[in-house]
C-alpha cells in the first residue's frame, strides 16, 4: 500500500463523515419540525372575549395572531360554536 492509497482511504473516510453527520443533521432538523409543541406552564390561560352572548375564546397567540374557538354562552355556560350553514347553489342568469 502506497501513501496515495493511504490518502485516497483517508479522504473517503472523511468524505463519508461528512455525508452521514450532514444527513443525521437535517434528520434532526426534520423531526425537531414535526413536534406539536407542548403548552408552557407559563402560557395564557384561555380567556372568553365576549359581547353579552357570543363570545370568542383565546387558545394561544403567535405574534399579533390569536387562535381560539368561537363559543356562545347557553343559561350562563359557555359552549363551543358550531356552524350550521348550508350550501346554495348558485343560479346562473
Amino acid at each position: 500500500m502506497n501513501i496515495q492509497d493511504n490518502r485516497a482511504h483517508v479522504y473517503s473516510r472523511i468524505g463519508l463523515v461528512l455525508v452521514l453527520s450532514a444527513s443525521l443533521f437535517i434528520a434532526a432538523q426534520w423531526g425537531h419540525t414535526q413536534t406539536v409543541p407542548e403548552k408552557q406552564p407559563g402560557a395564557l390561560a384561555p380567556v372568553v372575549l365576549s359581547g353579552s352572548d357570543l363570545g370568542f375564546r383565546v387558545e394561544s397567540q403567535k405574534g399579533d395572531t390569536a387562535f381560539g374557538t368561537f363559543v356562545v354562552r347557553i343559561n350562563g355556560q359557555w359552549v363551543t360554536a358550531a356552524s350550521a350553514g348550508s350550501l346554495k347553489p348558485l343560479s346562473v342568469k
